[in-house]
């Protein structure tokens, strides 16, 4: 029953998003938050070492409960990367426009880093489509929750990856 549940409302958050949010969210402080509540998780494994690189304060316009799933999503993936424990790093970061692109938007960077198993190279490019999944007890929807928020925002997801070396997910989101 607890499964079925979680289905049905992974599949209502992906199948209804809601629309961006227009609250200015302190992201460190709610990243953090986050973090806290992790820790505390059933999710969490205690053998698992959190890291917090956070460089600036940043701030967006944004739902904070949209940002708290796609964090918590990530880090839930990570742990589960990592069943004997490991790292897991978190980074926060403020990109301003480069140079030769003046008329970007400053964005803000969330890493989420773990020492995992890693992903095979073959489910890269599956990772966000909705259903899939290399779990037996996954539901496939929660990176594709992550991908449909973030890219609402006019954001961007990058995943880095290697088999038995780890994953990162860089989230790119505008700040104004």
């Amino acid at each position: 029953v607890a499964c079925l549940n979680s289905l049905v409302a992974d599949f209502l958050l992906f199948a209804r998003p809601a629309p961006p949010g227009k609250d200015l969210v302190p992201l460190n402080d709610l990243v953090e938050e986050i973090l806290v509540m992790f820790g505390n998780s059933a999710d969490c494994n205690p053998r698992i070492r959190i890291v917090r690189n956070f460089q600036d304060p940043v701030a967006l316009r944004a739902d904070a409960q949209q940002i708290k799933q796609v964090v918590w999503n990530l880090l839930i993936n990570a742990a589960q990367a990592m069943p004997e424990g490991g790292e897991l790093t978190v980074e926060l970061r403020r990109r301003l426009p480069i140079l030769d692109h003046p008329d970007q938007n400053p964005q803000c960077e969330i890493s989420i880093s773990d020492t995992g198993k890693g992903i095979a190279e073959s489910d890269v490019g599956k990772i966000f489509d909705p259903f899939f999944t290399t779990k037996e007890n996954g539901t496939g929807l929660g990176l594709s929750i992550v991908h449909r928020i973030v890219e609402n925002y006019g954001g961007k997801v990058w995943v880095r990856s290697r088999v038995g070396s780890g994953t990162t997910f860089t989230i790119y989101l505008p700040t104004q």
